[in-house]
């Protein structure tokens, strides 16, 4: 009860009170939880006649790497292991995000990778370079992963608590799946070539299996007749609305990286927010070490954070599959339907800073911060290039709001150009993402309708 209304909330005094809830962390298992390899697929069903927090989903396993000579390891970030990731509600399918780890990585690298956020992501692998274990006398001992000596990862726990899509942006956060049905996560694991190899004498075949795998997330009991009375109406007029937004990938095949190269998508969408372009490095497919320190095994004969902080240099720190090397560009823009969304190709400094106003426009807040390895323009062009389109409006609040631009039903041709120097003699592999507004349209009798 408020009876402050009429002044500032710093002078009032109010308290809320939720009745009837509580929640329990409820365990989740996959259809095949154990000795999953590379570029298999899983399937998990959320708790059915339930209130569940999306929020809180989280996924945990162990993962083994091999080789058939030497030692190789996983990538950074746990979410590098997910290649595609489709999301089922009673049969219809309202997600399919394509190339899923580089899109992760390719955000994550230009939007949360910044040191203070890795003491929290130990478990998503967050440092790759340096492994912690208990010695003798229960002393934390540490191992540099990027020297031969270091064997190949062994039960290596991990987790992913962060997701893109659907799960991390509905309006809704907390659905009830007596509503939806049946609501299935499917997820396909990465091919081996996102692993690194540890040492020179490293030699395919390589692949890796993950054993243990389990889900949790929040279960909420929440016995209010007003709100179930109020949803149950809303379900026999005009049905529930949830919003969300979402990802289509596409990926060109290998070219040359020209004077004059373009890449161009077709896509229907009644809210296209941003345009997420990149590219594959041409040995992306290849068995290399770490991206580190001139990417030479045992040549640095360190980790990243000593790297980081003694001699910066060559600092990804990841490997090579999710490079994103663009040397050589000039310009960079994107015309769609043949009207030009930039006025003239981009500069590399250009498509930086717009880049990251496009991200959430870092030139206001300063609370994000890119990865600490991004040190340069030139660091930003031989690994972390990506060049982000914003076609939706930038809000400072937590409102939803479907503002992209409209295809009004029709198919939108998207064009991406860029050019290089003269003569580069180099290959790379384009890579475009369309990010989304979807609306989820929720009727009686397990109704389920997506509007594009």
């Amino acid at each position: 009860m408020n009876e402050f209304s009429g002044f500032p909330k710093n002078l009032a005094y109010s308290v809320k009170q939720l009745n009837s809830f509580s929640k329990s962390t409820v365990k989740l298992t996959p259809d095949k939880w154990n000795n999953v390899g590379a570029s298999e697929t899983i399937r998990v069903k959320l708790p059915p006649n339930a209130l569940v927090d999306l929020r809180t989903l989280s996924m945990y396993f162990n993962g083994t790497a091999q080789a058939s000579a030497g030692s190789v390891h996983f990538p950074r970030l746990s979410s590098s292991l997910i290649e595609q990731m489709s999301i089922y509600v009673n049969g219809t399918m309202i997600e399919n995000i394509q190339n899923y780890n580089v899109l992760y990585n390719t955000i994550f690298d230009m939007h949360c990778s910044s040191l203070d956020q890795h003491s929290k992501r130990s478990l998503e692998n967050i440092d790759p370079s340096i492994h912690y274990k208990f010695g003798a006398d229960d002393i934390v001992e540490a191992s540099d992963a990027t020297q031969a000596a270091t064997n190949s990862d062994t039960n290596r726990k991990m987790m992913i608590n962060h997701w893109l899509g659907f799960i991390s942006s509905t309006t809704t956060p907390v659905i009830d799946t007596n509503d939806l049905s049946d609501v299935y996560l499917e997820i396909r694991f990465a091919s081996p070539h996102i692993l690194w190899a540890g040492s020179a004498s490293a030699t395919a075949p390589i692949t890796y299996s993950l054993s243990d795998i389990r889900f949790t997330i929040s279960k909420i009991v929440f016995n209010s007749p007003d709100y179930y009375n109020m949803k149950a109406s809303k379900l026999l007029g005009d049905g529930l609305l949830i919003g969300y937004q979402t990802y289509t990938g596409n990926k060109s095949s290998e070219v040359n990286k020209a004077s004059s190269l373009s890449y161009t998508i077709n896509m229907n969408s009644t809210s296209l927010d941003q345009i997420i372009a990149t590219f594959h490095d041409k040995d992306y497919n290849t068995l290399n070490p770490l991206q580190l320190s001139g990417s030479t095994v045992d040549a640095a004969a360190t980790h990243y954070t000593k790297i980081l902080t003694d001699f910066p240099a060559e600092t990804f720190n990841n490997s090579i599959y999710f490079k994103r090397n663009a040397i050589g560009l000039t310009q960079s823009s994107f015309e769609i339907n043949n009207v030009m969304m930039n006025s003239y190709g981009l500069p590399p400094e250009e498509v930086f800073n717009e880049t990251l106003i496009s991200l959430g426009n870092e030139n206001l807040d300063f609370a994000s911060g890119i990865s600490a390895g991004c040190l340069s323009l030139t660091h930003f062009m031989k690994y972390y290039f990506v060049h982000v389109l914003s076609l939706e409006n930038i809000s400072q609040n937590d409102s939803f709001y479907k503002s992209g631009l409209d295809g009004r039903a029709a198919s939108m041709t998207i064009n991406w150009k860029t050019s290089f120097v003269s003569n580069l003699q180099d290959k790379c592999t384009p890579i475009l993402f369309c990010k989304t507004t979807r609306l989820l349209q929720i009727n009686e009798a397990h109704q389920i309708t997506v509007i594009v």
